[in-house]
């Protein structure tokens, strides 16, 4: 193997791994539209909203845990009606 060939693999083997780290995001978050929950573990809001994250926000999960300010009720969120309020990102493996 030369050089060049171990570099390409080298490279790989690092974006690879790059894949595998998560963005997350925990604090708050806003409703970016009104959602009316259609089982008991979801939660229903209104657009603008606040949501308290539960534990950690991914966006490349499709829910997490919230908490909704105004009632207090805790349950699934899709992560895809809310905006992360000052969104400060970790890396995690």
């Amino acid at each position: 193997m030369n050089l060049l060939s171990l570099m390409k693999s080298y490279c790989i083997i690092i974006l690879l791994y790059i894949s595998f780290l998560y963005y997350t995001a925990t604090g708050f978050s806003i409703a970016i539209i009104s959602y009316e929950s259609t089982v008991p573990e979801e939660i229903g809001f209104q657009k603008g909203d606040r949501i308290e994250i539960i534990g950690y926000f991914m966006k490349c999960m499709q829910w997490f845990v919230g908490r909704h300010v105004p009632s207090g009720q805790v349950g699934f969120v899709q992560s895809s009606h809310v905006s992360p309020e000052g969104f400060s990102t970790t890396v995690t493996e």
